[in-house]
């Protein structure tokens, strides 16, 4: 009885001993059972990705309390868009030097009041004295100084984008400057145009005036067409100032056409008014010294005498084919009584001509030489003023060569020379037809006592010889 009943107590003590194991097992489960997935981020080192973007070239730091291996583990698992944070990206290719070669313009603006913006100015001149300064970051590529005319060039090597500081003379301030500057100015397509303004300018009023016919009120016919009169008020005391006077339309009391010309806020002192005609009419009067304000002024057109339509006949010199794809300009040389010439080009009135008064003209055609004619190249034919015009292969152009002593007068007997060879001498008028197989590379003008400002050939005042008629101007000043 005693044994069976030590047995019973053998078999319960087992029992709950067996118990005792399986409720502590349960209890230290969650602490000792650790499966890999869950594992993994204890051991990790903390990582922030989201802070080190894939652009970045810099790779996140490790925690410096983590174990090596397990942060090794949990990168071998991690999704592929991860490892990108740490690779460095593609660097982009290096820009490759370009050879620049930049022409431009200064020019001084003479604003309305000051304040007044650039679209709002009422003339403008070259200006001297600016100090250009090119750049690459903080690499200087190259520095240059506005000439006499305004012009000034620079020919550097520059990767990626160039810009400009610009040094204003005293007294002046720069508008509108590029902050950086596009390929068509760099490779010397385009030229470079700098403006600047001062704020002490006094305004003295207006100059009015009207334009008026000899043949009566104005017609719809018989007013001029647009752009074929031209008034230009000219400083006296500063040639290179003139302002350009506006056209205006409208009626008189009977309801008939009537012309105005006005040239607004002119600034205080001495003036002469021009008046150049692109139809060829005679005008009375062609120049008038004002000062500002100024009301009243009269031009007289001489529209009274007879016309005719003029007619070009245009070959080809060594086939003889016709050429109807052409173009002709009028060429304009008004003399100034205090301000030398002035040069105007425009199309020429082909439907309606005066027969009387003398006049020049251009014509030119893909791959040909521009002529150059006056009105002794017409016959009178068939109730027309006609023309035959023989163009030639090659290059040419009609210099006009002016001398700066100290307004811009027509110079005689000025030696021109294209690309070292002797061309000849220019006329009274100051003119010179050049003829070459290709453009030359440079022209040169020769006279006693001066000496050439700038090249011919690049142009002036920001406008090229074909936007002139062909005609290539050469400025001269006296040698100091």
């Amino acid at each position: 009885m005693r044994a069976f009943a030590l047995s019973i107590l053998i078999v319960l003590a087992a029992g709950i001993v067996f118990l005792l194991w399986l409720s502590m097992n349960a209890l230290v489960s969650p602490q000792g059972g650790l499966g890999a997935r869950d594992g993994a981020p204890r051991a990790e080192p903390v990582v922030e990705s989201h802070a080190a973007p894939a652009s970045s070239p810099v790779a996140p730091a490790r925690s410096p309390t983590a174990p090596e291996e397990p942060a090794k583990s949990a990168s071998a698992t991690a999704p592929q868009s991860e490892p990108s944070a740490a690779v460095e990206p593609e660097r982009e290719p290096a820009l490759e030097p370009i050879a620049a070669n930049v022409r431009g313009v200064a020019f001084a603006l003479l604003v309305r009041r000051p304040g007044d913006s650039a679209e709002e100015a009422t003339g403008r001149r070259p200006l001297p004295g600016a100090r250009i300064t090119f750049r690459s970051d903080a690499k200087v590529l190259a520095e240059t100084t506005s000439e006499r005319d305004g012009r000034f060039e620079a020919r550097f090597t520059c990767a990626g984008p160039c810009t400009l500081e610009v040094m204003a003379p005293d007294g002046w301030k720069t508008v509108g400057t590029p902050p950086e500057l596009d390929s068509a100015v760099l490779d010397g397509t385009r030229a470079l145009e700098l403006a600047f303004v001062r704020g002490d300018v006094e305004v003295a009023g207006d100059v009015r005036g009207v334009l008026q016919s000899e043949s009566g009120p104005w017609s719809t016919e018989t007013l001029p067409k647009k752009g074929s009169v031209l008034l230009d008020l000219v400083s006296v005391s500063d040639p290179f100032f003139a302002l350009r006077a506006e056209i205006e339309q409208g009626e008189d009391t009977h309801g008939a056409p009537t012309l105005e010309f006005v040239v607004r806020d002119v600034p205080r002192g001495e003036y002469e008014l021009t008046l150049s005609a692109l139809d060829a009419f005679r005008w009375n009067q062609s120049s008038v010294r004002v000062s500002p304000p100024a009301a009243g002024l009269a031009f007289l057109r001489y529209d009274a005498e007879r016309a005719l339509p003029l007619v070009f006949h245009v070959l080809d010199a060594r086939s003889r084919e016709p050429i109807t794809d052409f173009t002709v300009r009028r060429l304009s040389l008004t003399p100034s009584r205090d301000n030398g010439v002035f040069l105007h080009t425009g199309p020429i009135e082909l439907g309606a001509f005066p027969i009387q008064g003398a006049f020049q003209w251009s014509l030119w055609a893909d791959d040909h030489a521009a002529a150059f004619g006056d009105e002794t190249s017409f016959v009178e034919k068939d109730g027309a003023r006609v023309a035959k015009v023989l163009l030639e292969p090659g290059w040419s152009t009609k210099l006009l060569v002016l001398a700066r002593d100290p307004t811009a007068r027509p110079l005689a007997n000025a030696e021109a020379w294209v690309d070292g060879e002797r061309a000849g001498r220019t006329d009274a008028s100051g003119m010179l037809v050049l003829r070459a197989a290709a453009k030359p590379k440079k022209v040169e003008v020769r006279a006693d006592g001066f000496a050439l400002v700038g090249d011919p050939l690049d142009g002036y005042g920001g406008k090229s010889a074909e936007q002139r008629g062909q005609v290539t101007l050469a400025f001269l000043e006296p040698k100091r």
